[in-house]
């Protein structure tokens, strides 16, 4: 066979990006409609999105319970406390699609991605999410053949599914992170139970929720910032579901053994309405509430989300650094820049306990708030009543000096003391994340071993400034650190 002269090969190159330039505009189309269908019905139920979310910042039991009562009333049933319709085989074929963010075309590009789904179902029977692929999105994927082509909007990719625990080792315990729905070739033309359009669907993997500090800065911060990122967050109800991993329990995680999930479980009945929710809106994915309203039975084994959202890894607060223990932990700062995102992060979840948002006071007396055991660990405890009773001594009326046992106190209560302190003392550890709600203006003093630092289990003599890199990108609010 004779060989092709480059102008051949010039033209088959040609019609070759032609085809695919089509299929792109093509399932840009397709992904279009999806979005259109799903304004309509986001337009429709958005005067019930804005009632319910008014209803819970006014912060008054009787509104929300009204409102809740109201929308169940029209339903055909619950999943997690939200209302759902069903839809019977005569609904339109319904596809899936996708957009993914985070690409960085390395090996282990799974931890940066996020990705955005449109029309994210959850199989109540297999116990995993699901989306559909239509033809067309099928025949792009196809066609994406060489690793120098890249479509946000495939399907043949992956995201972390939580925050990362690097001790996890990379070779056996983090790629267990790596997930993306079971993705079904064909158009849904079944049944299905559908959740209204304001509701976004969030799997994701925890870290050790039982630490308040895991908990807020590698949870919650990281699903904020994805809600945020695909602007999904005024007018939007989360439903969270917590990830199991499969394969067997894995060391340091809530599902490690059921001591620590019933301590994970106690933190989520007490933080969740940081995040605007409730505890009947937050399940595993094996332990979900399925409520129907009628007596016929389950008619479908799906329930589907019009948005769903998935892809933390990187999104966390230390990415796939430790927390300060180590010295390689101080060499790159992973929240460089997010100071905004911080404090946006900080008056969200004021904002969800019915709080105000206000500054620092300007005018004596200024509250001085030394936070008590706000560790479990003996090395970093510290007594404070010398402090105050030298700071009362010399400053006199100017201050009130308080000590304060936090993990004792309500949510609430806990919000309002770092809300109204002008200076706020603790040892650093995940006791001291109370930090985050200090109001902008104010100082955090925090106390470190300079000698605590600890790498594969041996101490190293060398500082150990904890979660160093998150507290010191809060523009909102001055931090100094002190040995103890």
């Amino acid at each position: 066979m004779p060989a092709l002269k480059p102008t051949c090969l010039k033209s088959t190159g040609k019609i070759i990006k032609l085809i695919l330039i089509s299929l792109i505009v093509v399932s840009t189309f397709f992904h279009l409609i999806l979005i259109y269908r799903f304004d309509e019905k986001y337009v429709a139920g958005k005067n019930d999105a804005q009632k319910s979310a008014m209803a819970w910042k006014s912060g008054n039991p009787s509104n929300q319970q009204k409102v809740r009562s109201s929308l169940k009333q029209r339903a055909d049933g619950t999943f997690n406390g939200y209302p759902i319709y069903y839809q019977d085989e005569n609904h339109k074929p319904i596809h899936s699609a996708v957009q993914c963010i985070g690409e960085n075309y390395q090996e282990k590009a799974w931890i940066s991605r996020s990705c955005k789904f449109r029309h994210f179902c959850f199989d109540t029977e297999a116990h995993d999410f699901v989306i559909y692929q239509s033809e067309e999105e099928r025949a792009l994927e196809e066609a994406m053949h060489s690793e120098f082509m890249d479509v946000s909007n495939r399907m043949n990719t992956t995201v972390s599914i939580g925050g990362i625990n690097t001790k996890w080792m990379w070779t056996e315990g983090v790629p267990r992170l790596e997930w993306f729905p079971k993705v079904i070739q064909g158009e849904l033309k079944e049944s299905y139970y559908e959740l209204d359009p304001n509701v976004v669907w969030i799997p994701f993997h925890s870290i050790l929720a039982k630490n308040p500090g895991h908990l807020v800065w590698d949870e919650f911060l990281p699903i904020y910032n994805l809600l945020r990122i695909f602007d999904l967050l005024e007018n939007f109800h989360s439903l969270l579901t917590r990830h199991i991993l499969k394969g067997g329990r894995m060391w340091a995680t809530c599902d490690m053994n059921d001591q620590n999930q019933r301590a994970c479980a106690k933190m989520y009945s007490k933080f969740l309405p940081l995040m605007g929710l409730h505890e009947d809106n937050f399940t595993t994915i094996n332990d979900f509430r399925f409520i129907k309203n009628n007596s016929t039975g389950k008619k479908s084994n799906l329930v589907c989300a019009a948005q769903g959202v998935a892809g933390i890894g990187m999104l966390t607060d230390h990415g796939t650094k430790l927390h300060g223990w180590h010295r390689k932990d101080y060499e790159v700062s992973h929240n460089h820049g997010r100071g905004a995102l911080l404090y946006d992060f900080r008056n969200f979840m004021v904002s969800n306990l019915g709080l105000p948002i206000r500054k620092v006071t300007r005018e004596p007396p200024y509250i001085v708030t030394f936070s008590r055991s706000s560790t479990s660990r003996g090395n970093r405890l510290i007594q404070f009543t010398d402090y105050i009773q030298a700071l009362n001594k010399e400053i006199g009326d100017e201050i009130i000096a308080r000590e304060v046992h936090l993990s004792s106190q309500s949510l609430e209560d806990q919000v309002r003391i770092a809300d109204e302190s002008s200076i706020f003392i603790s040892s650093c550890g995940g006791g001291a994340v109370t930090a985050q709600f200090l109001p902008q203006g104010a100082s955090l003093i925090l106390f470190y071993l300079e000698d605590g630092g600890v790498e594969d289990n041996r101490r190293t003599e060398l500082p150990a400034r904890l979660d160093w890199d998150v507290f010191n990108n809060m523009g909102f609010i001055r931090v100094h650190w002190l040995p103890i």
